[in-house]
């Protein structure tokens, strides 16, 4: 069973981040698209325990219902709202670390830069992919912390999502670093955002 919602009514998938903001963020200031919120704040209410949260594939027809209705249903298993959101992240024509910035923040990584100039790259993100990479990065910290539950040590995290988010595992491990210096350490909820 899917649960009805209201939210986006154009495109959702496969549209740039900032049009996606745009079109469906809610009021409240943060500049991160609906479809994001949604399966991150159902995950985060349902899964952090799930075994296999973001690893184990929703079914199928709940996923493309979901993906195809996005603005009147939402998920109501752990699993299709992880399958969603990974979706979402896939299709994003330009990806989180965008195409233009992922290349000086790589470099930056395999020059073994210090959190602090790796922090300044990430701020200079669009501020949609920045508000919206902070919310992905402490929604997964909670994932982790919660692996003797749900089995997903960071390694599995690792694999599922740096695929996902076009990004090797020595850059997505810098990643939190950078959080780190850009203003201390990382909240401890996934409702919880780094300001610019």
């Amino acid at each position: 069973m899917l649960i009805p919602f209201l939210g986006a009514s154009q495109p959702v998938f496969g549209v740039d981040l900032t049009n996606a903001v745009a079109e469906t963020h809610l009021a409240d200031g943060l500049d991160i698209p609906c479809i994001v919120r949604s399966c991150i704040s159902f995950v985060h209410e349902h899964g952090l325990e799930e075994v296999g949260v973001y690893r184990v594939s929703g079914r199928a027809t709940d996923v493309q219902a979901v993906r195809k209705h996005f603005d009147t249903l939402m998920p109501d298993h752990v699993h299709v709202a992880a399958s969603v959101l990974k979706a979402y992240f896939r299709e994003l024509p330009d990806p989180l670390l965008t195409h233009q910035l992922r290349p000086d923040f790589m470099a930056l990584v395999e020059q073994d830069a210090g959190p602090e100039q790796l922090a300044r790259q990430l701020q200079a993100l669009p501020l949609p992919h920045y508000q919206t990479l902070a919310w992905l990065i402490f929604h997964l910290a909670e994932i982790a912390r919660h692996a003797e539950e749900n089995r997903m040590q960071p390694d599995n995290i690792f694999i599922v999502f740096c695929p996902t988010l076009q990004i090797n595992r020595v850059g997505w491990l810098s990643i939190p670093q950078s959080w780190a210096a850009c203003a201390g350490p990382a909240p401890t909820t996934c409702t919880c955002f780094l300001p610019r």
